[in-house]
């Protein structure tokens, strides 16, 4: 699965994570690049897995609308036995829904476990 709430002009984060465990993850920050990667225990993959079925993390719930100025956009990726779900939601939005955001806290513990390398400089 990848979670994204990458934006070209404004950095974010971007994480992986394999069914297997594997993570990786590229932050940005004011042109600073910080990658992440490291091993999630089975558990607490299965963990998540539980939280994307609780909150049936392959639906689509945000409708489409034109973005407002710099408005960004949220993203999740899941694939499964073959299926591939993408959802989306405004990024300003994430702490209402509580859909992404609950998933993103859940990544971003796994990060914070992981092993850090500090990257060149982002170009812009």
């Amino acid at each position: 699965m990848i979670y994204s709430d990458m934006h070209g002009m404004h950095g974010g984060t971007t994480i992986r994570l394999d069914a297997d465990g594997t993570l990786a993850s590229r932050h940005v920050q004011r042109g600073e690049l910080t990658e992440r990667s490291g091993r999630v225990p089975a558990d607490s993959v299965r963990a998540l897995i539980g939280l994307l079925v609780e909150l049936q993390a392959w639906e689509q719930r945000t409708p489409p609308r034109p973005p407002v100025p710099d408005e960004s956009a949220a993203g999740l990726r899941i694939r499964a036995g073959g299926e591939e779900a993408r959802i989306w939601e405004w990024f300003n939005d994430m702490g209402t829904n509580q859909r992404l955001a609950r998933i993103l806290g859940m990544l971003g513990r796994f990060v914070s476990h992981s092993s850090a390398a500090p990257g060149p400089p982002t170009p812009g």
